[in-house]
Formats: C-alpha cells, sequence, structure tokens
C-alpha cells in the first residue's frame, strides 16, 4: 500500500505498483477513483528553462452513483 495525499482530504491509502496516475474526487460521497495513465506530461507547454520534475491532478465531481 502507498500513501495518496488529495488536497483537503485525510491521507488514503491504495494499492502499489499502479504507475503513474491521478484520481477523481466525488463530492458527493468522498470517495476516490484511480484515472489511469497520465497524457499531461506529454501535452505541457513549459516557459523556456523550466523543468518539470512532477505533477498531480485531481478531478472533483459526482460519481455515477451521486450524479
Amino acid at each position: 500500500m502507498v500513501p495518496v495525499a488529495l488536497p483537503g482530504e485525510p491521507l488514503r491509502y491504495e494499492a502499489a505498483g499502479a504507475g503513474h496516475h491521478h484520481h477523481f474526487l466525488c463530492r458527493g460521497c468522498g470517495r476516490a477513483f484511480e484515472l489511469p495513465g497520465c497524457r499531461l506530461e506529454a501535452d505541457l507547454d513549459l516557459p523556456p528553462g523550466f523543468s518539470a520534475e512532477d505533477h498531480e491532478v485531481v478531478v472533483y465531481g459526482r460519481c455515477p452513483d451521486c450524479a
């Protein structure tokens, strides 16, 4: 298990070995869902001279049960 820190939320844990991915946090029930993969790194348009080292993305909304 590895810790997952989501902004404004208590620390959560998920299985290790999933690779880099993002999360969807339901504002209705509070559950967090893993979003597979990441396309953001290929789409970053950083200013000249900048070098990205890491990033985190959390998508907020409502899961199918809460929608």
